[in-house]
């Protein structure tokens, strides 16, 4: 019996760091990217009317990133994750895009907090 809550256990510790990983890649890569300023991301943010709030958008995904590193500020980083993408989600729908990607990456980021996460 204690060897299958041990496996269980290891198991969710590489659950959580496997989605805590694809997080932070994800917000690392969107923020890199605008931080280089593509095309694609000028056109966007031109349209959004966001083009000045850019470079703090890219600051705060790398904040983020920090924030959901470290054990101690963790649940920081999944609130301000879940504030900033909603921020996303509310732009997309404003002007009828696609939002399905950020919205769910919030319901991620809460499941591995707190389905997996305040489980060990």
């Amino acid at each position: 019996m204690e060897a299958e809550t041990t496996h269980n256990s290891v198991l969710q510790k590489i659950s959580y760091t496997t989605v805590l990983t694809f997080i932070i890649v994800t917000l690392l890569y969107s923020a890199i990217i605008k931080l280089i300023s593509t095309e694609h991301v000028i056109n966007n943010f031109s349209k959004w009317n966001l083009l000045e709030w850019k470079n703090y958008i890219a600051i705060s995904e790398i904040l983020i990133c920090i924030l959901l590193v470290i054990k101690r500020t963790n649940i920081l980083g999944v609130i301000s994750l879940t504030l900033m993408l909603g921020g996303a989600v509310y732009t997309h729908i404003q002007y009828d895009e696609p939002f399905y990607f950020a919205l769910s990456l919030i319901v991620v980021s809460w499941f591995n907090y707190l389905f997996i996460k305040v489980r060990n």
